[in-house]
């Protein structure tokens, strides 16, 4: 799923937006609050980014993020 080399993968555009709070450390509860969504369905959302990316833990994603630039801090 992942391009090793470039880190390129598919996101979805609410699944970068998503990663984007999750790298600014927001706690899924505001994720939800901030883009209008269920909490249930921030977790999915975030479930889908460890699986698409292949990280274990929110740490893992802000990592990929460090290293790719899937998305940015504006």
């Amino acid at each position: 799923m992942i391009d090793a080399r470039t880190g390129k993968t598919r996101l979805s555009k609410q699944e970068k937006k998503v990663l984007g709070l999750i790298v600014k450390e927001y706690k899924n509860g505001e994720i939800a609050k901030e883009l209008g969504l269920d909490e249930k369905t921030v977790s999915t959302y975030k479930l889908r980014l460890l699986t698409k990316l292949e990280c274990k833990t929110s740490i893992g994603l802000y990592a990929f993020n460090q290293k790719y630039k899937l998305v940015g801090f504006d």
